[in-house]
């Protein structure tokens, strides 16, 4: 992990705790904490006074390999695998629970603002699969995949201050939703759903 503190002008490493250095995610709480995601150690939290990471409990986990992560407001920590799922951790507690979403290969989460009955917000996972919401903190799942045309591959999230999701899909572009499994305005038709990497020097 590197830091900046002129706008990136000049960069730092502040790596003292980390076991691993393959960082995949990192994710600032609302509470002000700094989790990183790495891809074969787990997670870790930063403190600010030190500098240092401590690695977060790892029992429970079955793929170290975070993808995403994301705090809802009751403190919970979930974390997106690329083999194993999601994974939750209660506030206050050291042990992972595995939650029931069959797709394995987690690409993204993002919460969506508005809260649900038992106080927390949706989640929402991107897939191989396509988008999967859950209302109740993970214990069941449901397909979000109208308006992408199938089981198309969701890549990223990403939302804005009313709480609308929009989502990066392959072959189709961004398209934005307002809650549940409705992903049905494309936002621009113009917004490109290929690229290419090529060689410009020299």
């Amino acid at each position: 992990v590197f830091y900046t503190e002129n706008s990136g002008d000049s960069w730092s490493p502040v790596n003292a705790g980390l076991t691993s250095v393959l960082i995949t995610t990192l994710y600032l709480t609302a509470a002000g904490v700094l989790l990183a995601g790495t891809g074969n150690a787990g997670l870790f939290s930063f403190n600010f006074g030190t500098n240092q990471w401590t690695q977060l409990a790892i029992a429970g986990l079955t793929s170290l390999y975070i993808t995403s992560i994301v705090v809802n407001s009751l403190g919970d920590i979930f974390a997106g695998t690329f083999s194993g799922g999601v994974f939750k951790l209660l506030n206050g507690t050291t042990s992972w629970i595995a939650l029931g979403l069959a797709v394995t290969f987690i690409y993204d989460l993002i919460l969506r603002s508005q809260q649900t009955r038992n106080g927390a917000e949706e989640i929402y996972a991107a897939t191989s699969t396509g988008v999967h919401f859950s209302s109740d903190g993970g214990t069941s799942w449901n397909p979000g995949n109208s308006g992408l045309g199938g089981n198309r591959g969701a890549i990223k999230f990403t939302s804005d201050s009313d709480g609308e999701i929009y989502v990066a899909v392959h072959g189709r572009g961004v398209l934005k939703g307002g809650g549940g499994p409705n992903f049905v305005e494309l936002i621009n038709n113009a917004v490109p759903d290929k690229y290419f990497l090529q060689q410009n020097y020299p």
